[in-house]
C-alpha cells in the first residue's frame, strides 16, 4: 500500500532529506527554500540519520556557511585515537571563539525566546516538556531547524560532529546508526545532573558521546564541571569553556557538578546499527529518557519536575518496615527496650555554617531533603510542605524523583505549587530502573543543599503541622540549650488519607524511638512509642529515624549520607545512628508532633519489590552495617570484634566512624549488644529516665 503523498522535503525522514541535502551542498546549488523545510515548525520527529558524508547545509541562498575550517587538519580527527585509548579525550579550543560566540547567541534566542512555551507530546520539531514536568531548557536539534536562518553556526558545528563518523568507525566503534543532537542549558543556581550512563537500559544503542560547549566567558567559580568516572575507579573534571569538545564512550558514568551560571552545552549521540527507543525522538510521555548532559538539571532558579514519577526511596518508613506495619504506633505489650526517648557529601564547595546560636532567626532557611521512589504523594507533600509553613520563603527543597517516565507522568510533577514556591525546588530526576537503595539517592538529595542553615530529611509521603518551620526551629533551639550538635528526629505519627483528602490527626503526641528486635538478617529493627502527653521540653533519644531528622546543616558535611551502600534497608537508620554519634551529635525526639507520615504502601510500588535484587550487593551492605557496630575502642582505633567483616576503618573516612565518642559509649546508651543481638533494659531508667512518659 502506498503512503500519503510527499508535498515537501520535510515529508520525507530525515535521513533523505540529509541525503539531498548533501548532494545539493555538493552540487553548490542553493537552497531555494530553507523555510520550506521546516514546514510551518512541524518537521518529523525522528532522529537525525546520517553517513560520513551527510550533513546540514548552509543559510539559503548560499553555497558555503559563513563559517570554515578545515577538517582534515582538525584536532578533533586526532582525539578519536585518544577516546579509543582512554575512552575519553578532551580537545581544548575546538571550535573558534566566533564560532562559539554566535552559537551562543543563537541559543539563548532558541531556549529563552518563543520556543520558551513548554508543551507536551511527540511530532513537533522542538519537543518540549510542559514547565510543569521540567524546568530546564532543551530541545532535539532536527535538519529542518538547523537549516533556518539565523542558524548558520548550528550548522557548522553539527556539520563537523557529523564528519567524526567515518573515524569513530575506522577506530572500531559502531556509529552505523542514527545520530542525534540536543541542544540543553542549565540556568544555575546550583542545577546539576546527577551520576549516570548515556548508554543504559532506556538507551542502549548510543556508543560515543560529544559534546562542545557554549560558554565563552565560564571561569572556575561558575561550576558545572563535567566529571567522569574512569575505569580505574578515578575521576576527573573536564571544564565546560566555550569551544571546548569533549568525547566519552557512552557506557562511562559521568555527572555534572553544581553549576552556578548559565551553562550551555550541544550533545551529539552516535549510536550502533540497531532501531533506537522511540523516546530518543523526542516520544513518551515527556521526550526525556534521551536525556543530553544537560537534561536532569537542577535549579533554584529554574526549577525541574521530574518526567517519570516520583516516590521516596525507602528511608525510614518505606523500607525498613514489612507492609501493613505501623512502627510509630507500637504498643507497651510489645518486647521493646525504650531507651530510644531520652559526597557526594556537597560535590561541590558551600559556604561555611556559622556556629550554634540559641537565637534562631525567622529569616533563616531550611532546606528539605525529600527522595522519591514512584510516589504519588510526593508532590501532595510538598505542596503541603510549603502550604503549611508559617514562612514559605524560607523553605528550600531538594527532590530525587526515581520513576517511570511513560507510567508516572500522571502525578510526577508539581502542579499547584504558585511560581514563587516552585523556583525553590531543586531537582534531580533518575530513571526507576537504576535506583539502588536509599543511601545513595539521600546521599544525591544532599547534594542539592545550597548553604541553607538547617536541614530537614523526610520522606516523600508526609504532612504537616501548621507553623512546622517556626516549630521545629524552636525545638530545636530548646534542644541546643543541652547540646550544641543537636538533631531532632522520631517516627512520625501517621497521617489518614491520600492526595488531597489527606488529613493530618488531632493528636499530637510525639513518639520516642526503641529498640525492638533483631531480624533474620542480625539487624535491629526500631519502633516508635507515644508520650502520654505533648508539650515540655525535647527527649534525648539513642536512636534515628531516616524519614523525619531536623538540625542544623552543619551534619551534611560532618556525617554526609553515605553512597556506597545499595540495596540497604534496615540498616539504614543504624548505621547513620552510630555515625551521628562518634562525630559528637545527640539525637532528641520533639516535644510534639509536628510531621506526619503515610504508613501503607498500597497507593505506591515499593523498590525491592519491583525489581530483582543484587542480593550480593545488599549483603555487602550489610556487613558494613555490622562491621560499624561491632567495633572496639583500641589502642590503633576502632578495631572490628565482627567475625569475618571488614574492619570499620577501611571504610573511607568521609564516611566512616568519628572520633568524638567510640561504639562501645553508643551501644551501651542503646542498652543494646549488636554483636550478641541482645536488647538489654538493665540501663533504662539509668540513663534515659524521662522515658517514663511513654506509655
Amino acid at each position: 500500500m502506498m503512503g500519503p503523498p510527499v508535498r515537501a522535503i520535510s515529508d520525507l525522514p530525515d535521513v533523505c532529506q540529509l541525503r539531498i541535502l548533501s548532494l545539493l551542498e555538493k552540487s553548490e546549488q542553493p537552497l531555494k527554500s530553507a523555510t520550506s523545510l521546516n514546514n510551518g515548525g512541524k518537521g518529523p520527529a525522528g532522529e537525525v540519520d546520517s553517513g560520513p558524508e551527510a550533513s546540514f547545509v548552509q543559510e539559503a541562498g548560499t553555497s558555503k556557511s559563513v563559517f570554515q575550517w578545515s577538517h582534515e587538519d582538525s584536532p578533533l580527527m586526532d582525539a578519536v585515537d585518544t577516546l579509543a585509548r582512554s575512552g575519553y579525550a578532551l580537545v581544548q579550543g575546538a571550535v573558534t571563539k566566533e564560532l562559539v560566540t554566535a552559537a551562543r547567541s543563537c541559543a539563548d534566542c532558541a531556549l529563552e525566546g518563543e520556543m520558551t512555551a513548554a508543551k507536551m507530546g511527540g511530532g513537533a520539531e522542538t519537543q518540549w516538556i510542559d514547565q510543569h514536568f521540567r524546568g530546564d531548557r532543551r530541545m532535539w536539534l532536527k535538519p529542518a531547524q538547523v537549516l533556518q536562518p539565523g542558524w548558520e553556526s548550528f550548522q557548522a558545528l553539527t556539520q563537523m560532529l557529523l564528519r567524526l563518523k567515518q573515524p569513530l568507525q575506522e577506530a572500531g566503534y559502531d556509529v552505523s546508526g542514527p545520530v542525534s543532537f540536543q541542544l540543553a542549558c542549565y540556568p544555575g543556581g546550583g542545577a546539576g545532573y546527577v551520576r549516570h550512563r548515556d548508554r543504559s537500559p532506556s538507551s542502549p544503542h548510543r556508543t560515543v558521546t560529544v559534546l562542545y560547549y557554549l560558554n565563552p566567558e565560564w571561569t572556575p567559580n561558575d561550576g558545572g564541571q563535567l566529571r567522569l568516572f574512569l575505569k580505574d575507579g578515578a575521576s576527573i573534571d573536564l571544564p565546560p569553556m566555550g569551544g571546548n569538545v569533549v568525547l566519552f564512550e557512552s557506557g562511562m558514568e559521568h555527572e555534572v557538578l553544581p553549576a552556578h551560571a548559565k551553562r550551555f552545552a550541544v550533545t551529539a549521540w552516535f549510536s550502533e546499527g540497531a532501531k533506537q527507543d522511540a523516546s530518543e525522538s523526542g516520544g513518551g510521555c515527556s521526550g526525556q529518557e534521551a536525556q543530553a548532559e544537560g537534561c536532569s538539571n537542577t535549579g533554584r532558579t529554574e526549577p525541574t519536575v521530574p518526567s517519570k514519577r516520583g516516590d521516596c526511596l525507602n528511608g525510614l518508613g518505606k523500607g525498613s518496615r514489612e507492609a501493613g506495619d505501623n512502627p510509630a504506633l507500637e504498643t507497651t505489650s510489645q518486647k521493646t527496650s525504650t531507651h530510644a526517648v531520652n559526597t557526594i557529601h556537597p560535590s561541590a564547595p558551600h559556604p561555611p555554617l556559622t556556629g550554634p546560636s540559641h537565637s534562631l532567626s525567622p529569616a533563616q532557611r531550611i532546606f528539605v531533603s525529600l527522595v522519591c521512589y514512584r510516589d504519588s504523594e510526593c508532590r501532595w507533600t510538598v505542596k503541603d510542605l510549603f502550604r503549611k509553613a508559617d514562612l514559605p520563603g524560607r523553605v528550600w527543597v531538594g527532590i530525587v524523583w526515581q520513576i517511570d517516565e511513560r507510567d508516572d507522568c500522571e502525578f510526577a510533577h508539581l502542579r499547584g505549587l504558585d511560581e514563587d514556591a516552585r523556583k525553590r525546588v531543586r531537582e534531580v530526576r533518575v530513571d526507576w530502573r537504576e535506583a539502588t537503595g536509599p543511601c545513595w539517592a539521600r546521599h544525591r538529595a544532599q547534594q542539592l543543599w545550597d548553604g541553607e542553615e538547617f536541614f530537614l530529611q523526610i520522606d516523600s509521603h508526609m504532612r504537616f503541622a501548621p507553623q512546622w518551620d517556626t516549630k521545629l526551629l524552636a525545638a530545636l533551639a530548646a534542644a541546643e540549650t543541652r547540646s550544641p550538635k543537636a538533631v531532632l528526629s522520631s517516627y512520625p505519627p501517621p497521617y489518614e488519607g491520600l492526595g488531597a483528602a489527606a488529613s493530618i490527626p488531632e493528636d499530637s503526641r510525639p513518639t520516642f524511638l526503641c529498640a525492638k528486635e533483631f531480624g533474620p538478617d542480625g539487624l535491629l529493627r526500631m519502633t516508635g512509642r507515644r508520650a502520654e502527653s505533648r508539650g515540655g521540653e525535647p527527649v534525648r533519644s539513642a536512636f534515628w529515624a531516616a524519614g523525619f531528622s531536623f538540625s542544623r546543616s552543619a551534619v551534611i558535611q560532618e556525617v554526609p549520607y553515605s553512597p556506597h551502600l545499595p540495596e540497604l534497608f534496615f540498616g539504614e537508620e543504624m548505621i547513620m545512628a552510630v555515625r551521628l554519634f562518634t562525630h559528637g551529635w545527640d539525637v532528641y525526639a520533639p516535644p510534639e508532633a509536628l510531621v506526619f507520615h503515610q504508613w501503607s504502601r498500597e497507593h505506591r510500588p515499593f523498590f525491592r519489590e519491583s525489581r530483582k535484587p543484587d542480593l550480593k550487593a545488599r549483603a555487602a551492605s550489610e556487613r558494613q552495617v555490622k562491621s560499624f557496630l561491632c567495633t572496639e575502642r583500641k589502642e590503633g582505633g576502632e578495631v572490628c570484634s565482627l567475625c569475618g567483616a571488614p574492619p570499620a576503618d577501611s571504610y573511607s573516612r568521609e564516611y566512616g566512624l568519628g572520633d568524638v565518642r567510640c561504639v562501645r559509649s553508643f551501644a551501651e546508651a542503646c542498652s543494646v549488644n549488636f554483636c550478641r543481638k541482645r536488647i538489654g533494659r538493665e540501663t533504662e531508667e539509668q540513663v534515659f529516665s524521662t522515658e517514663r512518659t511513654i506509655r
